[in-house]
């Protein structure tokens, strides 16, 4: 999975309340919680098994793709 191509900003936005993680895991160390609706700067890639990275609080972080996707912004 790769980030939408495109000169639009992608982000990932939150289809369910979700941890935002230090590692691609579920295992991770929980860095915060994101909202249904809410969204994040992309981190620009995703692990084989469906983990999509963020931008939290200036930092790297992961999300699962299950509960998040990308979108372009304009």
């Amino acid at each position: 999975m790769t980030p939408p191509p495109g000169r639009m900003r992608a982000v990932v936005r939150f289809r369910e309340s979700c941890y935002v993680r230090a590692a691609p895991s579920a295992a991770g160390a929980a860095l915060g919680v994101m909202m249904r609706g809410e969204g994040l700067p992309c981190g620009g890639d995703a692990s084989p098994d469906g983990w999509l990275s963020v931008i939290y609080r200036g930092k790297k972080g992961w999300v699962s793709g299950r509960f998040a996707e990308w979108v372009l912004q304009g």
